[in-house]
């Protein structure tokens, strides 16, 4: 089995990756933590953001020592996309991942069904199980 976690700079990220981290040590399964950022139109696909880059890694490190402390070896990768949502589901795809594990932000004020263009284009691209974890009330916004 192999699990993919898509995180950003949000401090619900760290939930995400210890959700994940505990359920690949019970399946006994692969941990995979991916970042993607965004390349503007403008811009060929592959063009540097160094400023992105640092973010991801530090982003990055800080998955890797949750999954550490978990006692979980997770590999990581900064992805580079025309949209979020187009890179997670075209990274599910090439690893082959059994279960995406993504994120859902409240957006106070406008009811509690909004979901982001992110998360519904993973919802109805992605060819794996999706667990999609939304903050608690007690998690803060």
């Amino acid at each position: 089995m192999k699990i993919l976690v898509a995180v950003n700079e949000d401090d619900y990220s760290k939930e995400l990756i210890k959700t994940g981290a505990t359920l690949s040590s019970q399946f006994r399964s692969e941990l995979y933590i991916v970042y993607v950022y965004e390349v503007p139109l403008a811009l060929p696909l592959d063009s540097d953001s160094p400023e992105e880059i640092e973010k991801g890694d530090r982003i990055l490190d800080f998955a890797s020592g949750i999954a550490d402390e978990a006692g979980i070896s997770a590999q990581t990768d900064i992805i580079q996309a025309r949209t979020v949502g187009a890179g997670i589901v075209n990274e599910a795809r090439d690893l082959g991942v059994d279960l995406l594990i993504i994120g859902m932000k409240k957006y106070p004020g406008h009811g509690e069904n909004i979901i982001s263009r992110t998360v519904d284009y993973v919802m109805k691209k992605t060819p794996c199980r999706v667990m999609l974890m939304r903050r608690g009330e007690s998690d803060g916004e």
